[in-house]
Formats: C-alpha cells, structure tokens, sequence
C-alpha cells in the first residue's frame, strides 16, 4: 500500500492513493486507444484506419505503439501490405470489443431509463468568437 500523502484528494476506498487526476485521464487515454486499436485491426491497415479515424497516420502508430508498450506484448504484426493481428492481438480484440459493447449498452440504458425529472434537454452549441459590439443609431 502507498504510504504517501497526497497533496490532493486521490485516496481510492480501498485505501491506496490512486492520484485525482490520473484516473479521469487514464480513462481517456484507454478509450482513445480501444477506438484506435480496433479500427485498425477491422482496417487491416494504419493509414485507411487513419483516414476512418480523421487522424494523422503518425497518430494512429503512436497510439497503437503506446498501447502495446502499455500491455507489453506486440498486437499486430506489420509488413508492408498492411497489419494482421498478432495472438495475443485476437485475445486482445476480444476483451476489446466486449469493453466498447458494455459502454454502449449502458450509455443507451442510461439515456433511455433516466427519470424525466434527471434528463437534460438537447441544446445547440453556443457560436463561438467574440460578440460584436453594436452601436446605437
């Protein structure tokens, strides 16, 4: 167990420090590359992935390199013609898509059993840029 103090609130119940901003951005980080990783195994391919992902191609290899570094294993094996996915890719793959399953599924229960007093109503989006100031005649 870490025995640190914190500077700021983190501490999980479990009673290890787990850092307050770390976990919201890990989280992120881990959305970003599961929706990375699997657009370029259906793709077969980084740069079509890219394109799909309205991302550099520099991008998407950055992500899937940090991802592998991450879990540390080699998810796809890359040859010129493209990329295939490695063993431990396939098993990879799997948990993966059953992750973005489960978040959909509960993004849509959440959306469709909110009480209507806990709905929020469907705003545009405010027009961004300055206000123009407009002079009396």
């Amino acid at each position: 167990m870490d025995t640190r103090t914190p500077k700021r609130s983190g501490w999980g119940t479990s009673g290890i420090y787990i850092g307050a901003r770390y976990r919201p951005a890990y989280h992120r980080r881990i959305e970003l590359y599961l929706g990375t990783f699997l657009e370029v195994a259906r793709r077969g391919n980084i740069s079509r992935a890219a394109e799909a992902l309205a991302l550099s191609q520099t991008a998407v290899s950055w992500r899937i390199r940090a991802l592998e570094r991450q879990l540390g294993a080699r998810l796809f094996a890359r040859s010129g013609k493209g990329v295939r996915l490695t063993v431990t890719g396939e098993r990879f793959m799997q948990h993966a898509l059953r992750i973005t399953d489960v978040t959909r599924q509960a993004i849509l229960d959440a959306a469709q059993l909110a009480p209507e007093e806990d709905r929020i109503t469907q705003r545009r989006p405010a027009k961004r840029g300055r206000k123009r100031a407009t002079t009396a005649p």
